[in-house]
């Protein structure tokens, strides 16, 4: 069969015409998967902060519990050698509470909680100076006169609470980031797909037009 001059054009139009849905469809493709890898970068991101700002606010406590212990052995025993816990925890307190801070920006109902945190674990780590400089002064009965108001001990559960609630609220935040990252992922992977089939289709199409 051969084609009139006019029939030739309309085809050549067709054809143009589908490659440039074609290129359309691609371009919106591109920007949906761009977009779509954005928000799965900056909700990785966000899982990743919150497991960094579980770990500073494990740290903090850690170091409370670490300094508790040297000073128990101290008080106990009145050898200085039980003391290196306690000066090695005391030592990392000011650096784990900048990390806890750091790790606290950005966040509105993080800051104010880890900032009562730090208050406590400054309060505790006071106490303990306190006992341990009358111990070392031979004072023990003065040391034990502060452990026996439990204070310490308040201060310390106070810790563990607020350090539970924290950790218990950025469980949940990270296991929603986790589900909304799987989420994006899984409609990152439908569009990706039916943009495909979509652009054999109209690759075909416009071969077809061609061709015929």
């Amino acid at each position: 069969m051969i084609l009139t001059g006019s029939q030739r054009r309309t085809l050549a139009w067709q054809a143009a015409g589908v490659l440039c849905g074609l290129v359309v469809l691609v371009g919106l493709a591109s920007s949906l998967q761009v977009r779509a890898t954005r928000s799965i970068v900056e909700l990785t991101g966000g899982a990743l902060a919150a497991r960094q700002q579980l770990a500073a606010v494990d740290s903090v406590l850690d170091v409370l519990q670490d300094a508790e212990t040297g000073q128990r052995g101290f008080l106990l025993t009145a050898r200085p050698n039980y003391l290196e816990p306690y000066t090695s925890a005391t030592s990392r307190l000011a650096p784990a509470l900048a990390t806890l801070r750091e790790a606290a920006r950005g966040s509105k109902w993080l800051r104010p909680e880890t900032d009562a945190l730090a208050e406590v674990a400054e309060q505790k780590i006071n106490e303990l100076e306190q006992t341990v400089a009358l111990a070392q002064s031979g004072d023990a009965a003065g040391a034990l006169a502060i452990v026996k108001t439990d204070r310490g001990k308040l201060l310390m559960d106070e810790a563990r609470i607020r350090v539970a609630r924290i950790g218990a609220r950025l469980d949940d935040d990270e296991r929603v980031q986790a589900a909304a990252l799987h989420d994006r992922q899984s409609r990152l992977g439908l569009a990706t797909q039916a943009a495909t089939v979509l652009g054999v289709i109209a690759l075909g199409l416009a071969l077809l037009a061609v061709l015929v």
